[in-house]
């Protein structure tokens, strides 16, 4: 059987769907929700054999980085750290790490019987996304399914010392067996919200499960692609979601230029994906940040939304980084006239029909 973990391992890094040919004995039968496989250092968790009946909880973590580098330090030899699954935020990608019967190394003396989960965000990113919060609940429900844990979740880390299983925050999950000795991390706050996540692991968020403007419903629309040397409104929203997700640029003006390039390479290397400094679908797919409701100081995000709103799309609101009544009516009356769900979240859908639409 080693022989066996061996191969599946070294096949795990280009496809997920090698775990498919695990029996149905072993802990990983039913191939899990991941779109891809990307194994964590050997050095980072260890080789184990569990079962069903050693696997009774569900870890909830934030990366406090983007999802390329949290992928990255757990491929790393000296992170000493892993997960079983990263979650990215714009568009629930999912990279499986860690062999689901291995244990991974995320939450200090309760890492043996529970599986840990990753979810991009940083400072600055609006939250976690209806997306990434579909994305988890289909892992909770496949760890549910595979190895009876029940889907209730725990704040009080006695309780969750006490309980028969379920869903913990890292911050309450007790050290050692001991409940009054819990990680000094406030993983997953200030980020999480349990009552929108649980609406998705129960079920009752709506549009099947995956949410308003991540659901799929209303029209079709395409990314366009961008390179060195075009122009435009598009371009734009590229610049302001690459100061979005970090990369501080000095024009914020429409160029598709030498810098516009030198950051998409560096961001499309950060996220594991080719490197050709075009921006196409996987890259759009990976750039995008959902925009939801208010926020305190001005975003990124919502300049980028606001500026194709007005410049590219004739609606005359501000373009000042706020979420506000102003911006939520413009962003339903677009959903509207494009044929979308009508929501006012700029999520996936609403952002390629920003784009496709210009």
């Amino acid at each position: 059987m080693s022989d066996r973990r061996t191969f599946l391992k070294g096949v795990g890094a280009s496809a997920v769907g090698g775990l498919s040919l695990l029996s149905a004995g072993t802990a990983s039968a039913a191939a899990p929700p991941a779109d891809e496989y990307i194994a964590a250092d050997p050095s980072n968790y260890s080789d184990d054999y569990r079962g069903a009946a050693d696997i009774d909880w569900v870890v909830v973590h934030i990366t406090d980085g983007t999802w390329g580098s949290a992928v990255n330090w757990f491929q790393d030899s000296r992170a000493d750290v892993s997960a079983h699954y990263v979650v990215r935020n714009s568009d629930g990608y999912t990279a499986q790490m860690v062999d689901e019967q291995d244990v991974a190394w995320h939450a200090g003396g309760f890492n043996s019987n529970a599986i840990g989960i990753e979810h991009e965000w940083h400072d600055g990113q609006n939250g976690i996304s209806d997306a990434a919060y579909a994305a988890s609940a289909d892992i909770v429900d496949h760890v549910a399914s595979a190895y009876d844990v029940p889907k209730q979740y725990f704040t009080d880390p006695c309780a969750a010392a006490n309980a028969s299983g379920g869903i913990v925050g890292h911050t309450n999950a007790p050290k050692y067996g001991d409940c009054g000795n819990t990680s000094y991390k406030s993983c997953p706050q200030p980020a999480w919200d349990w009552g929108r996540y649980m609406e998705f692991v129960d079920g009752s968020a709506g549009d099947g499960g995956s949410g308003g403007d991540d659901g799929g419903s209303g029209g079709s629309y395409a990314w366009e692609y961008f390179s060195n040397g075009d122009q435009g409104e598009d371009v734009y929203t590229i610049q302001y979601l690459l100061e979005q997700q970090g990369y501080d640029l000095q024009y914020h003006d429409g160029i598709y230029g030498s810098e516009v390039e030198g950051a998409i390479e560096s961001f499309q290397s950060a996220s594991g994906l080719a490197v050709d400094g075009v921006v196409g679908p996987n890259t759009w797919d990976a750039l995008v940040v959902t925009v939801a409701g208010p926020n305190d100081d001005p975003w990124w995000a919502t300049y980028a939304a606001q500026h194709s709103l007005r410049y590219g799309h004739g609606y005359s609101i501000a373009v000042d980084g706020y979420y506000g009544s102003e911006t939520e009516g413009a962003i339903e009356s677009f959903q509207s006239g494009a044929g979308l769900a009508v929501d006012g979240i700029v999520g996936p859908n609403t952002w390629q029909a920003l784009v496709d639409l210009t």
